[in-house]
């Protein structure tokens, strides 16, 4: 009997010990978009109002000299372009996950968001992309902006996971009561270390970025009552399904 109950409150403590871990995780996660909501006012005005200025500094420079100019300062200003709009990413990241807005639903039809979503992106030759669209799929409705950014995010993080090229296969299909897009590519994968972080803001495997892209875009869906899950094995490539529900309310 003793026995009994001495496993009975070690199972107890162990217990509390997992309910004070997640209130804790909770908390540091509240405190990261605490500082996150201030740098985010910051960053809009003070960042971006210079970076605007040597972007128009570039252009008239680039024009002026645009018949005479030299090959390697040529090349020069494409670096600070990039570098530029690399930085205005970041700020537009921040801005974003801040200012989080309740979606503004609309009814339409999912395919026709992927289509866009698709047609913005920055795709390489390397990669081959193949897109299976279910058929007579029920209208939803969505935040068409907030849905193409996860699209978005999701397909650009799919073309950054293959630097040497690949395959990026799309698709929707109808499972009960929701929707699903599933995104499947064969890039590099994502390593186990990473798997439980992949959606906590500010963490990022990338060199450039805060890592608010994911977090965002969980966000975005959990609001749509959906959610967002993901497979992935390292060096076999990452499959991300979204599912939306199709009820009309």
């Amino acid at each position: 009997l003793k026995a009994k109950q001495l496993a009975v409150i070690a199972k107890e403590k162990e217990d509390v010990r997992l309910e004070l871990a997640v209130a804790t995780d909770e908390l540091a996660r509240k405190e990261k978009l605490a500082v996150i909501g201030k740098l985010a006012g910051i960053m809009g005005h003070e960042i971006r109002n210079p970076l605007g200025v040597i972007r128009n500094s570039i252009y008239f420079l680039t024009m002026k000299f645009k018949e005479n100019i030299d090959e390697k300062v040529k090349r020069h200003m494409d670096i600070l372009q990039t570098e530029i709009d690399s930085c205005d990413k970041i700020i537009s990241d921040v801005l974003e996950f801040a200012r989080t807005r309740p979606p503004s639903f609309t009814e339409t039809e999912i395919n026709s968001v992927v289509e866009t979503s698709l047609s913005k992106a920055n795709i390489p030759k390397t990669i081959k992309v193949e897109a299976n669209l279910g058929k007579s799929l029920p209208k939803i409705n969505i935040d068409i902006a907030q849905v193409k950014q996860v699209f978005s995010n999701i397909i650009s993080n799919a073309i950054e996971a293959m630097p040497k090229g690949g395959e990026l296969r799309i698709s929707t299909s109808q499972t009960d009561t929701f929707i699903s897009i599933t995104f499947k590519d064969t890039g590099v994968g994502i390593p186990k270390e990473n798997i439980d972080k992949l959606f906590t803001p500010l963490f990022s495997t990338k060199t450039k970025g805060l890592g608010l892209g994911l977090a965002a875009c969980q966000n975005i869906i959990s609001a749509h009552h959906g959610k967002i899950e993901f497979e992935s094995k390292k060096n076999q490539g990452t499959i991300f399904i979204v599912t939306l529900p199709i009820h009309k309310n």
